[in-house]
């Protein structure tokens, strides 16, 4: 169940920001779809850093520390900002049908 949840959030996150979340780059866009990913993870579907890390691959240091810088992140690109409310709105209308 969980991987599915991930799957398919990985799914929206890379048709809205136009990105491939596999791909192992440290382009400022896909750092910021995957922190998309990681925030959705842990504040809606309460996701422990450890296994929101292991479904990225990376260590969940690397979460906390993404998460922890995250409102900086949204104050400093409005993309981004817009990126993740869309995204939001998106998953929650997903999961609460």
């Amino acid at each position: 169940m969980e991987d599915e949840k991930i799957n398919a959030l990985k799914k929206i996150v890379e048709e809205v920001c136009s990105v491939d979340l596999n791909n192992k780059t440290r382009k400022r866009d896909h750092i910021n779809a995957r922190a998309i990913c990681y925030k959705i993870l842990r504040d809606v579907e309460l996701f422990s850093y450890h296994d929101i890390g292991k479904s990225f691959n990376k260590s969940h240091s690397t979460i906390l520390l993404c998460l922890r810088d995250f409102k900086y992140m949204l104050l400093s690109d409005g993309q981004m900002k817009r990126n993740y409310e869309g995204i939001l709105s998106l998953w929650k209308g997903i999961t609460e049908e």
